[in-house]
């Protein structure tokens, strides 16, 4: 298999941010395998807060919304239209605003703590975004945002050995 030495800004920003999804998507499941079916409200209240970056997530790449299970956004396609840079920055940022009011009134520490690192993840993306628009040129690999909007076993199937 080929790797480029330089991935596209979209499929880079997209990987960032599927990892840091799936480390907290990872993190609350094994909070609630430890506890016997029950929910903690402690993690109810840090999955809602996390709810406006994965609805974000949704909006800019529901392709890959829906390959860690956002099953909402498996009606929609990426949004390739005039001023995504911009409009998603803008979105991002509100975002971020959001989850910083959210951390600065809450007093469980470990809502605080899930709050810190989604804050850390969003900064972070922000930073990133804005090198990649300013430094590098714009690249779509619309293949491979189609494949990694199909379902895992389509994937994994031989089928996709002709192509």
């Amino acid at each position: 298999m080929h790797f480029p030495a330089i991935l596209p800004e979209h499929s880079i920003i997209l990987m960032r941010d599927l990892i840091r999804t799936g480390i907290l998507a990872g993190i609350g499941c094994l909070a609630i395998a430890g506890h016997a079916g029950e929910t903690p409200g402690w993690v109810e209240k840090s999955n809602e807060a996390a709810k406006p970056l994965l609805d974000y997530l949704a909006k800019y790449s529901p392709e890959n919304a829906s390959s860690i299970g956002i099953d909402e956004a498996d009606k929609d396609v990426i949004d390739l239209k005039p001023n995504v840079y911009a409009r998603s920055q803008a979105d991002a940022g509100k975002v971020l605003h959001g989850l910083g009011e959210k951390e600065a009134a809450e007093s469980d520490p470990n809502v605080r703590r899930d709050l810190q690192i989604l804050i850390t993840a969003q900064k972070d993306g922000l930073q990133t975004k804005q090198l990649y628009h300013d430094l590098m040129l714009p690249f779509y690999d619309i293949g491979e945002i189609v494949f990694d909007g199909l379902p895992e076993e389509a994937r994994a199937s031989n089928f996709w050995h002709y192509f």
